[in-house]
């Protein structure tokens, strides 16, 4: 008999990123390998938490504008109320049980639940179904707290997120209760549409700009939605960057360094 040797070789998921570089606005190419055969695929970009603004209180829809932020698919929220003139259905008394109606008219008992969040590259709108939510206070009567589902409406077109806004709303007349609602957007995008799927070979490529975040590093991380998942994790860096023209050559050769993202003027 012959000699014999083995040595184990792992077959993993692969990202690649071209570039893995570049500043706000600047196209991105997300290119996978070995995921599951014609699929959906989900992309995460972290980490990094985008700031919403409050925009006040109102009977009408309530809007909130991101600072350069894309849409995605899921959403959810956690509600707290402050009471602060008695509520529909009951006086915010300690250990009280309190029911509030809305739906999405501008009714005198509803709070108003229909959310335009302005996005890029699309718009999209958070919707809360019609119905009742009952809250329980606490032991001093000022905290109520529930959870309630909500309907994202897909957009036309879609990008990379993560991040926490914050929206507030409130009840109607002669409700008075002030309502702040912490609005968590899911990172995943997973499109509904074959356009975003992988082929036969689980093999797939996503294009996006680079969203206005802070200089650093990102990490960007695509799984399939269907077979496991399969994921694997690419690093994009947003920022000032160099370079080099000739890469390499011989001595007395002319070089060109270009550089972009420095600050202006110096």
């Amino acid at each position: 008999s012959g000699n014999v040797d083995s040595r184990m070789i792992m077959v993993t998921p692969l990202v690649e990123l071209s570039p893995d570089s570049g500043l706000k606005g600047d196209d991105v190419d997300v290119e996978g390998h070995g995921f599951g055969e014609e699929v959906e695929v989900g992309i995460v970009l972290e980490p990094w938490t985008i700031t919403g603004e409050a925009v006040g209180t109102g009977t009408g829809a309530q809007t909130v504008f991101y600072l350069d932020y894309f849409p995605v698919f899921a959403a959810s929220e956690t509600i707290s109320v402050d009471v602060t003139g008695g509520a529909v259905g009951a006086g915010g008394a300690p250990a009280s049980t309190l029911t509030l109606p809305y739906d999405l008219l501008d009714a005198v008992t509803a709070i108003y639940a229909d959310l335009t969040l302005l996005a890029s590259p699309a718009d999209y709108t958070v919707v809360l179904a019609t119905g009742v939510i009952t809250w329980v206070t606490d032991q001093t009567g000022t905290a109520i707290t529930a959870d309630y589902d909500l309907t994202l409406v897909d957009p036309a077109d879609y990008g990379l997120v993560d991040g926490t806004g914050v929206i507030t709303l409130v009840a109607s007349a002669p409700a008075g209760a002030v309502i702040t609602a912490d609005y968590t957007r899911d990172a995943i995008i997973i499109e509904d549409s074959t356009s975003f799927e992988t082929d036969e070979f689980g093999s797939f490529t996503k294009a996006f700009d680079i969203p206005d975040f802070p200089y650093g590093t990102y990490d960007i991380t695509a799984l399939d939605t269907d077979t496991g998942p399969n994921s694997d994790t690419a690093i994009l860096t947003i920022g000032a960057s160099i370079t080099v023209s000739p890469e390499e050559g011989p001595t007395g050769i002319v070089v060109t360094v270009e550089g972009r993202g420095w600050t202006k003027d110096e």
